[in-house]
């Protein structure tokens, strides 16, 4: 998303929500979404939309590695660990 790119990221989370508004199955989607959420350190609201497109089958690995990363950034490190390393087994 050229949005996402050019840190425009309020416009970004606009069309990734609407995005997953439209496919609320689609893993890319959610992560892209929790991405630009996190991004605007909005780290509460990134969680889910990051955890459910790591836990997708084949899991994502940049969504898991991303989720883990929120997850450190909201001092929670042991689950910040388990999904380091589900990014790290995909």
């Amino acid at each position: 998303n050229h949005a996402f790119q050019a840190s425009q990221f309020e416009v970004a989370v606009a069309k990734f929500r609407a995005a997953v508004n439209l496919r609320p199955d689609n893993p890319e989607f959610r992560r892209a979404l929790g991405a630009a959420l996190a991004s605007q350190r909005r780290f509460v609201d990134a969680l889910p939309h990051l955890e459910r497109a790591c836990r997708t089958a084949p899991p994502l690995a940049l969504a898991c590695y991303q989720w883990g990363r929120t997850l450190f950034f909201l001092n929670r490190p042991a689950e910040a660990l388990a999904a380091y390393e589900l990014a790290a087994g995909s």
